[in-house]
């Protein structure tokens, strides 16, 4: 039970100070706002009576949602065209494309295998998270660890700036309900997801938030469509995954061209995409995944 206590205690003193570590005016984007200050003592009392004290500082912030960042700033859904396909040049296969394009992340197939039917709860999430607009909540810590930034009363400050004090070092924060939303868009309403972490996002109970802790890479994996059908519910389509540099397609680092698309990637992997159509959306409901012989 004392540790029980201690740790709420320890908790408690975290966002109290998190709140209250501006005791100066902030340099940044708040435009010399001060970071509004709580108070730095709370009487012992009981487990309860602890957590009570922590609902009321965390009522003493804003809690209002903030603004999202534009399109151009992530990978948002249906961003992607279809570009350039080599094999399947008409419009339904760059339609397909642009779905494929929706259920990948920052490193490609994060899915794997997959049905509408299984467990893979945070696959489904960390997909979404891919494709959800963070909020547009900017910080900067100086050099003598003065925090700055553009909503210094808000819940989410206290949030970035404790983690910073971890020495965590947050990139972006997404609120949970709009990456539930992404992920009702791609997978269905019926699809199960939860909210835990998964490195590199991590998840804020009381704030509803994630916070991504570094920077994805730089690569960007797009698909061509081999071949597609159309079903009685939607499509399936026959894709392998290739890199796009710049304006520029690769696989294994070697250049991608119409003439030499079928050589180069004789070996890939392929999968094979399974949508369900519900109106103007494709809803994935299965991934296959093999190799040539």
């Amino acid at each position: 039970m004392k540790w029980l206590k201690y740790g709420i205690c320890l908790l408690l003193a975290v966002c109290l100070c998190s709140a209250c570590g501006g005791r100066q005016a902030a340099s940044g984007d708040n435009g010399g706002e001060e970071v509004p200050e709580l108070p730095a003592e709370t009487e012992a009392g009981t487990e309860g009576n602890l957590l009570a004290q922590m609902d009321a500082v965390y009522a003493q912030f804003d809690i209002s949602p903030l603004p999202l960042k534009g399109p151009e700033t992530y990978a948002a859904l249906d961003s992607y065209d279809g570009g350039t396909q080599f094999v399947q040049e008409d419009e339904t296969a760059k339609m397909l494309a642009k779905a494929i394009y929706n259920v990948l992340d920052a490193y490609g197939n994060g899915l794997g295998t997959y049905s509408s039917d299984d467990d893979l709860l945070m696959a489904r999430t960390t997909t979404a998270l891919f494709h959800t607009a963070p909020v547009d909540f900017s910080w900067e810590m100086g050099r003598e660890g003065e925090f700055s930034c553009n909503s210094p009363n808000h819940v989410l400050a206290s949030l970035v700036k404790r983690e910073l004090e971890s020495g965590r070092t947050p990139i972006a924060v997404y609120y949970a309900d709009e990456v539930h939303k992404t992920a009702q868009k791609l997978f269905g309403t019926e699809a199960r997801i939860t909210d835990m972490d998964e490195p590199p996002y991590y998840y804020y109970e009381k704030e509803k938030a994630y916070l991504l802790m570094e920077q994805l890479g730089s690569e960007s994996m797009v698909p061509q469509i081999l071949s597609y059908q159309k079903t009685e519910s939607g499509y399936q389509a026959e894709a392998i995954l290739v890199h796009r540099e710049g304006g520029n397609l690769e696989y294994n680092a070697q250049p991608l061209t119409k003439e030499n698309f079928s050589q180069v990637t004789a070996r890939a992997q392929h999968l094979r995409y399974t949508f369900r159509q519900d109106g103007e959306q494709l809803i994935l409901t299965g991934i296959e995944a093999w190799r040539p012989e």
